[in-house]
């Protein structure tokens, strides 16, 4: 029993052990992957941030770069006709930019009237081809005296330049005069590679998508790069429609159509323009984050768990086979103690029988006293009653009360 008992503190010890065991690494478990989750968050939110600042910083230095390219081409009054000089003016303020790619001035009937781009040799010069913006979107909504863009950046959507044959990002503001009489327009073209050098220029994380887009549902940039986001818009999907409208920063998760995953958005936008920075992560790529970096404590918890789950059922068996084993032999025991008690009575009843009806007793033929164990002699009647449960009654047979009448006859004679 008392083997018994231990083995059974020990299964409960050892079930005990696993229990805590599996509560503590699943408590870290689940502690490591909600912080993974949160830093997933926060790291996204201040990237969606930071990028919109950056952007922001980059559009202002756009816009006083359009600003001042106006501003020395009116100083200089060259103006109104394509010229060298002009185009030299806007070359060296074109050289001090990082961003921008190439300038054009257009006057009030979209005509170009100035410009300055990289030529396939080395400098800037006019284009060979001499185009009209007048039924572009920046020249409609610059030379409208209601639109509510006068005095303000209007920024295209991506087109594919003729000379580079790269994505390009038109980005124009209005020249008025002093009567606020529209004049013309001054355009700048921005890569969209330099935006993406300065979004790569960023630690993102695998997995994570950077956007740039318009308000109104036009991407600018994406990166990765996918042709496919500038090519159309997509001013009817919720997130432009809705939620941008309420919620100029924030969160929220949306499931693509295209694979159903699920997709953690985080936007910002941009200040003092028409923009919004977007960081999409995929939910899945977390737990694969989360995945990658516990895939050790998982598997070693895996094996100790089978390990421990493997020792407790064998010391649970040896126990259940001791229980059985005590069971078989306290049951043989029963068994056994029972018979020996019957053969007891059994002996016992030979005993007693033997005592009342047996054995050679020795007395003397004459007097009939009989021979105790102590070589004493002593009556019948005390032998008898000392050594069995026979009792006495006095009486006189027949032949003693014959002798003892002619005993008594002889006596009165």
């Amino acid at each position: 029993m008392a083997n018994i008992s231990l083995n059974t503190k020990v299964v409960t010890i050892w079930g005990t052990i696993l229990m805590l065991f599996c509560a503590i690494v699943t408590y870290n478990l689940w502690h490591s992957w909600t912080g993974t989750f949160e830093s997933s968050r926060i790291v996204s939110q201040n990237l969606a941030r930071s990028l919109a600042a950056h952007t922001s910083a980059t559009i202002e230095s756009i816009d006083a770069h359009l600003k001042n390219i106006e501003y020395l081409l009116n100083e200089t009054e060259v103006l109104p006709h394509l010229s060298p000089k002009g185009t030299q003016i806007i070359a060296s303020q074109i050289e001090n930019s990082s961003t921008i790619f190439s300038t054009h001035i257009f006057n009030n009937r979209g005509e170009m009237a100035q410009s300055a781009t990289p030529t396939k040799g080395v400098g800037f010069g006019i284009p060979k081809k001499i185009v009209n913006i007048k039924e572009t979107e920046a020249f409609r909504t610059l030379s409208n005296p209601h639109s509510t863009q006068q005095n303000r950046l209007v920024i295209g959507h991506p087109v594919i330049g003729k000379i580079t044959g790269e994505w390009m990002i038109p980005i124009a503001r209005g020249m008025y005069d002093t009567d606020g009489q529209f004049s013309g327009v001054v355009l700048a073209t921005v890569q969209i590679e330099k935006f993406e050098s300065l979004y790569n220029a960023f630690e993102v994380p695998q997995g994570f998508t950077i956007a740039l887009a318009r308000k109104d549902g036009r991407f600018l940039v994406r990166s990765p790069f996918n042709p496919v986001f500038y090519s159309k818009s997509f001013s009817e999907i919720p997130f432009f429609r809705e939620i941008l409208p309420k919620n100029p920063n924030g969160f929220f998760e949306d499931s693509s159509s295209i694979d159903s995953e699920i997709r953690m958005i985080f936007y910002h936008s941009v200040s003092e323009s028409p923009l919004v920075v977007t960081v999409t992560i995929i939910r899945d790529s977390i737990v694969e984050q989360w995945l990658s970096e516990e895939m050790f404590t998982i598997v070693i918890t895996i094996i100790a768990s089978i390990l421990f789950t493997i020792l407790a059922l064998a010391i649970w068996k040896h126990a259940r086979l001791s229980i059985e084993q005590h069971d078989t032999l306290e049951k043989t025991v029963t068994e056994r103690t029972k018979e020996k008690d019957e053969l007891i009575v059994k002996l016992s009843d030979a005993l007693n029988e033997v005592k009342t009806l047996k054995g050679i007793i020795p007395i003397c033929s004459y007097c009939h006293k009989i021979r105790n164990d102590e070589d004493a002699w002593e009556g019948v009647v005390k032998y008898v009653s000392e050594h069995t449960d026979a009792k006495f009654s006095h009486g006189i047979c027949p032949e003693c009360l014959s002798k003892e009448k002619e005993k008594l006859k002889k006596v009165i004679k």
